[in-house]
């Protein structure tokens, strides 16, 4: 870590980075990056389905470091696009990779998708990627979430989310939803 960051210092210095960021790290691996250089930027997975990074995502907040996001969409599962168990590719990593693509967990997160279905069809059909990252950005740990798409027309749905706000009751609803069903997410 020391060598790395030594690295990154100096392709700041030389003006050829402006930021140093981390991805997937421990909170133990950002203090001892920290001792080496500023870390500025923190980018973990995490969603309705995936919140076990939460504790290292507010503790890199209270540092000062932006949190960035990654996967707030599960995969895909947050989208609606999967209703039914599917069985994908032996090389995708929705296999091996994303455990509420099987069950028991694909039956729960469907609970979860069901009240999004419900906030979605009260707010004139909005997209449920728009209300899963409006769930995530919305955190106060959160500075922003990167979300990936496979055409124009999702990356422009999807940045839609970002121009309005799920209210206090939508996101308790929410919050509720994921509680009981995702304990362990």
């Amino acid at each position: 870590i020391g060598e790395t960051m030594g690295a990154l210092n100096q392709l700041k210095e030389a003006g050829k980075i402006l930021h140093i960021g981390v991805s997937n790290f421990t909170k133990e691996q950002m203090e001892e990056a920290g001792k080496y250089g500023k870390i500025e930027a923190y980018q973990p997975q995490y969603s309705m389905v995936h919140r076990s990074n939460e504790p290292q995502m507010r503790w890199a907040a209270e540092q000062g470091m932006g949190v960035m996001t990654y996967g707030s969409l599960g995969a895909g599962i947050l989208t609606g696009n999967f209703r039914q168990l599917t069985s994908f590719a032996e090389s995708d990593n929705r296999n091996r990779f994303y455990k509420h693509f099987q069950e028991p967990m694909f039956s729960k997160v469907m609970q979860v998708v069901a009240v999004m279905d419900e906030i979605s069809a009260a707010r004139d059909n909005v997209p449920l990627a728009q209300i899963a990252i409006n769930w995530a950005a919305q955190k106060d740990f959160v500075s922003t979430c990167i979300v990936g798409a496979q055409s124009r027309e999702k990356v422009e749905q999807n940045s839609a989310g970002f121009a309005w706000s799920l209210t206090k009751e939508e996101t308790e609803k929410l919050d509720q939803a994921i509680a009981q069903y995702l304990q362990e997410a």
